[in-house]
């Protein structure tokens, strides 16, 4: 039997080869570098997960076992690299393929970490790539994007050096794994860490500002490669935690709230794949074997679905020149291979039956039900009609809707290099989403004898359901927000809410317009709020006097009978038989 080798060399050696070569070398480096690191790792899996390591201590090749999770995602991660290579192949600088080679390396290593001294090594390493490749870019607000990472990812590492010296310090295990046993304080202080790089909410800004301020063809790798060995890490470490759950659904909440007001390309594609990867930490945080499974699943499926929807706007981004959705409308006819690609990107996200993402979402929505029966229900709604009207949105108004500046555009499908890159995306999306033998490796082997199996009955009508639901709330967003057809919107919201809607629409207008439209929005709730006191006081008063007409009838009563003696014997009989109706009552339950 032949044994794999760790991947990360590979690629490592192929960063600092491809400045000795040129032309023709050069370019089948590229492309074997990638190839030769994902045979590997399907090599690995063939082998149940064992492969050969250097030891740190006599420099001797060592072997490992691998677990679950870093078995199904280091093919993911190597075949990101070829995928990057293929986008990035008209490049001729050497600067961005050697970051990019060095970037998944690192995130390799940080897979295949067995002590948390080589995991830190890594880990620093991954960090710095993604500031690396924004800044070969040259984009303009790049350099800027590139600090604000920096310094996040600086307290980041922090974080995690505190956590690991006070677990260290109370006699912990050196090995890379779980922090159950470890002090609190270093729970909490690695659980931070570890959430700065999964972009989890309130960590969340630096990725759809990372991936707007890059080209076209850059956003692949910042807005995937983290954000996986991030909540790698958190399974390893953190799974189970009771934080994970609250902040993976916010996270998944706003990121779908973002996407749906985005209007920047990159932008957008990085605010939806913020949404699904919170859906990845908050199953971590479930903590049930079917939970996890699932979570593993949606993480390598979003590998697939992110770098499909990534490539898909780059492309878009490169045969228009546009990279705004209000500049651009009816490009199906002229970008038809791009379209195609864009709807299987689109309906991936949207957990479709037989792409990427369904499996792991499936599995995901089951084991919040079948734990906390509230959670799984939003989470059904999120998934069933934000998550499909948001992947409706970029479809349709890229490819369908009309848009009078967008017919002087000139556009055509991008070059044959990235279509391909393209294709072989959704193809092995469409492979991963249809081939049910592969998800025992990710640990679902209970769900697939159930009921909750992804392919069974009643999970694809929920699909279906699903489905139908987010093209309805799409239908009447756009119905409600189409410019003076808004009755059905409250009349106290309407004509602010239309406003910041068109605002959002055309954002290369005056930020003033918005500011003054957010203001009048909010003053006019706060008259609101500011009259609710004076509204319960109503009710107060109308309650008493209600509650005063019975009384007074009482009284009267009373009035009516003969002498002051018999109204005191008549209340002490009633005092005396309330006193007894008390006592039995509390003989009787107490």
């Amino acid at each position: 039997m032949i044994t794999s080798l760790h991947p990360a060399p590979v690629l490592l050696g192929a960063a600092l080869l491809l400045p000795l070569l040129r032309s023709r070398p050069r370019s089948a480096c590229l492309l074997l570098a990638p190839l030769a690191a994902l045979a590997d790792t399907i090599l690995c899996c063939m082998n149940g997960g064992t492969m050969l390591d250097v030891s740190l201590k006599d420099a001797q090749l060592v072997p490992i076992q691998l677990n679950a999770p870093a078995l199904v995602l280091c093919p993911a991660l190597a075949l990101l690299a070829l995928l990057a290579t293929l986008v990035n192949l008209h490049v001729r600088e050497n600067g961005r393929h050697m970051a990019s080679f060095l970037y998944v390396a690192s995130a390799l290593g940080v897979l295949c970490s067995q002590s948390w001294l080589r995991f830190l090594v890594f880990w620093e390493l991954m960090t710095l790539m993604p500031v690396v490749l924004v800044w070969l870019d040259g984009h303009a607000g790049g350099r800027a994007a590139g600090y604000r990472f920096l310094c996040l990812q600086a307290v980041g590492m922090l974080l995690l050096v505190s956590g690991l010296a006070l677990l260290l310090q109370s006699g912990g295990d050196p090995a890379f794994g779980s922090l159950a046993a470890a002090p609190p304080a270093a729970q909490w202080l690695m659980l931070s860490g570890f959430l700065m790089s999964a972009a989890v909410l309130p960590f969340h800004a630096w990725l759809p500002d990372l991936c707007s301020q890059t080209s076209p063809g850059g956003a692949l790798l910042p807005g995937v490669v983290t954000i996986t060995s991030a909540t790698y890490a958190l399974a390893q470490t953190c799974a189970g935690h009771e934080a994970l759950p609250v902040l993976g659904l916010a996270t998944t909440l706003y990121g779908l709230v973002r996407a749906a007001m985005a209007d920047e390309l990159r932008r957008l594609a990085a605010w939806a794949t913020l949404a699904q990867n919170g859906l990845v930490v908050a199953a971590l945080g479930l903590g049930t074997p079917d939970a996890l499974a699932g979570a593993m699943l949606l993480s390598v499926g979003l590998v697939l679905s992110a770098a499909l929807m990534f490539m898909g706007v780059g492309a878009v981004v490169l045969g228009t020149g546009r990279g705004h959705l209000h500049e651009l409308g009816r490009l199906g006819s002229r970008m038809p291979i791009t379209c195609g690609l864009m709807l299987a990107a689109c309906l991936s996200f949207a957990a479709m039956p037989g792409f990427a993402d369904y499996a792991g979402q499936t599995a995901i929505i089951a084991a919040f039900r079948a734990r906390h029966e509230a959670a799984g229900w939003l989470l059904h709604f999120m998934a069933a009609c934000i998550l499909p009207a948001c992947s409706l949105r970029i479809f349709w108004h890229l490819f369908c809707a009309p848009c009078p500046k967008a017919a002087a555009i000139k556009a055509s499908d991008p070059p044959g290099h990235l279509l391909v890159a393209a294709c072989l995306a959704a193809l092995l999306s469409l492979l991963f989403g249809m081939v049910t033998g592969l998800y025992p490796m990710a640990g679902m082997t209970g769900m697939m004898h159930t009921q909750e199996a992804p392919f069974s009955a009643w999970p694809l009508l929920r699909a279906v359901e699903r489905l139908c639901l987010g093209v309805l709330l799409f239908i009447l967003c756009q119905a409600l927000f189409r410019s003076g057809k808004a009755r059905s919107a409250p009349a106290f919201f309407r004509p602010h809410v239309l406003e910041l809607h068109r605002e959002a629409q055309h954002p290369a207008r005056s930020s003033a317009a918005w500011r003054r439209s957010a203001a009048a929005l909010a003053t006019r709730s706060l008259k609101h709020v500011l009259r609710f006191p004076e509204f319960c006081d109503r009710c107060l008063d109308m309650l008493m006097e209600r509650c005063a007409v019975p009384v007074l009838g009482l009284g009267r009563a009373l009035d009516c009978l003969p002498g002051s003696r018999v109204r005191y014997l008549l209340l002490q009989m009633l005092a005396a038989v309330a006193l007894l109706i008390g006592l039995g009552l509390y003989a009787f339950y107490g």
